[in-house]
């Protein structure tokens, strides 16, 4: 590939893979925002629905959050390798960082989110 190739495929997938990210994160805060008030477009949920909506919406919408991450810093690395201008190699190592920082904060804050949400519905239960 030529620099300049490899310029405009590092800034396509860091435009396109931030866009799936904050897309991605919206919904996952919306589920885990319904888990946690056990409220969805104004009906109220069973305890059994809102464990559903965690194990079997949130978690793989966190999932898919942090390999998609981890998948773009992947692919910005290879991005790197593929071109001989230092400053488009550091650009994309760059890139890369983000995505990376993004996956490793993803699963961090995603451990948080779900003993609270866990916290949540443990308390539900005992209401």
């Amino acid at each position: 590939m030529t620099d300049l190739a490899v310029l405009a495929a590092i800034a396509f997938l860091f435009v396109m893979g931030s866009s799936l990210f904050f897309y991605l994160s919206s919904k996952t805060k919306d589920v885990g925002y319904q888990v946690v008030t056990g409220v969805v477009d104004g009906v109220a949920m069973s305890v059994h629905q809102r464990t559903f909506l965690l194990y079997n919406y949130w978690v793989p919408h966190m999932g898919s959050l942090a390999s998609c991450s981890g998948l773009l810093a992947f692919a910005q690395m290879q991005f790197a390798e593929q071109t001989t201008d230092g400053g488009i190699r550091i650009l994309a190592y760059l890139a890369a960082l983000f995505g990376a920082a993004g996956a490793v904060g993803v699963l961090v804050l995603g451990a948080s989110s779900f003993v609270h949400y866990r916290s949540a519905l443990r308390q539900a239960e005992a209401d």
